[in-house]
């Protein structure tokens, strides 16, 4: 395991649009040592979240991590089940369930109970075909949808069924504009993906400027 303690420690942001191209939150990245966009949700990278999540809010201040905008924090089952998470301010971020979780009624009720102290929570990474997530479906309030790796009829299909959850879903992934105008078309509420920001460094976030045009292809 690697020992963050001893390493760089750096917090990086992607932002996450609304239907009307609005900064509506930001995914936190959690990073030691060198930054790698390629490597994003690697082990390394979410045993040192640990580590970074309490060096960015008790040190760096909530305001200075969020602003006035939320942020989605990825967690993977260790994480999740750590008292560390109960340290964050509830009101203002989004628990990102990684998709490399084993689902267990061990989980589920952590799950619940996070919910009951005030956290939202989201399923990162679905697709669609993995059964195993369904009992997550009935916990979680948002649904982070790979749109990248669904065929045109696959997103059809995972998008309705979701829709009918009544969960809000998020389109991740988008790497063109017109996988954004299809999402959009479909009725996703929030955006995500290379198409409108690569992952940036806490500093320079505030100097991102989003292309007004770009979700609706004008």
């Amino acid at each position: 395991m690697t020992d963050v303690s001893t390493q760089e420690l750096f917090l990086w942001r992607q932002p996450i649009l609304d239907r009307g191209q609005n900064l509506a939150a930001y995914e936190l990245l959690f990073r030691s040592g060198r930054f790698d966009r390629d490597k994003i949700g690697s082990d390394d990278d979410v045993v040192a979240s640990h580590t970074v999540i309490h060096h960015a809010f008790t040190e760096l201040g909530v305001e200075a991590v969020l602003g006035k905008h939320p942020g989605y924090i990825n967690l993977n089952a260790a994480l999740l089940m750590s008292d560390v998470i109960e340290l964050l301010p509830r009101a203002k971020v989004v628990l990102e369930i990684l998709e490399t979780v084993t689902v267990n009624s061990a989980l589920i009720n952590r799950c619940i109970d996070l919910k009951q102290m005030g956290f939202t929570l989201a399923l990162d990474d679905f697709v669609g075909h993995e059964r195993e997530f369904t009992p997550l479906l009935d916990v979680v309030e948002i649904v982070k949808v790979d749109v990248q790796h669904l065929t045109p009829t696959a997103l059809d299909t995972v998008t309705a069924r979701l829709q009918l959850l009544g969960r809000t879903l998020l389109a991740e992934k988008v790497d063109s504009r017109e996988l954004a105008q299809r999402c959009l078309g479909l009725g996703y509420e929030l955006f995500q993906g290379y198409y409108f920001s690569r992952p940036m460094p806490a500093d320079k976030f505030a100097t991102w400027v989003h292309d007004k045009g770009a979700l609706a292809g004008q």
